[in-house]
């Protein structure tokens, strides 16, 4: 049993959604609050911040010439910079 009024369950006003993200946060999971952070920060991202793809298609080109050490080095310093990204637009 939902203990829940059945409305409720087919309500798609303001304040029913709002009741529904209360509780998605109280009940988030780590991987959950991960997903909603990576999600939410790729919207910050400005045009004038994106990177053009024609850089990034040669950058993924040229990684394939990279030994492992190097990957995996750019890899943690990527998510590095961008813990301090989602950390200074707070």
């Amino acid at each position: 049993m939902l203990e829940i009024p059945e409305q409720l369950l087919f309500d798609d006003s303001s304040r029913a959604r709002k009741i529904y993200l209360k509780h998605i946060l109280v009940t988030i999971s780590s991987q959950e609050s991960e997903f909603l952070k990576n999600k939410l920060c790729d919207k910050k991202i400005s045009k004038s911040e994106a990177i053009p793809k024609d850089k990034l298609h040669n950058i993924k080109d040229l990684l394939v010439y990279a030994p492992n050490m190097f990957l995996d080095q750019l890899e943690s310093t990527l998510k590095e910079y961008k813990e301090l990204t989602v950390k200074f637009r707070k």
